[in-house]
């Protein structure tokens, strides 16, 4: 095991700015009602979010759905092409 040394001594000119510099980050920090309505807007965002994507959702099988018509007219058109093209 390695021997420890001696802890170091801060000036204390250093524990001030440190103590100072804690104190800065405190106060950028929210308060209680800021956060509660933080949570609140977070909440409404998220509930909001679930209505687009349901509404996205609704879309994206209409898109599927007319995709598929596309598909089948498409081959419904073949057929009666190779029909009256064997007359």
């Amino acid at each position: 095991m390695l021997p420890m040394s001696e802890p170091k001594t801060a000036s204390m000119k250093t524990v001030l700015k440190a103590i100072v510099s804690l104190g800065e980050q405190v106060t950028e920090l929210p308060t209680r009602d800021e956060f509660e309505k933080i949570v609140a807007d977070l909440s409404e965002v998220k509930s909001d979010v679930q209505e687009v994507l349901k509404e996205v959702k609704t879309i994206s099988k209409a898109v599927d759905k007319d995709a598929e018509t596309v598909v089948n007219h498409g081959k419904r058109i073949i057929r009666i092409e190779n029909h009256l093209s064997l007359k």
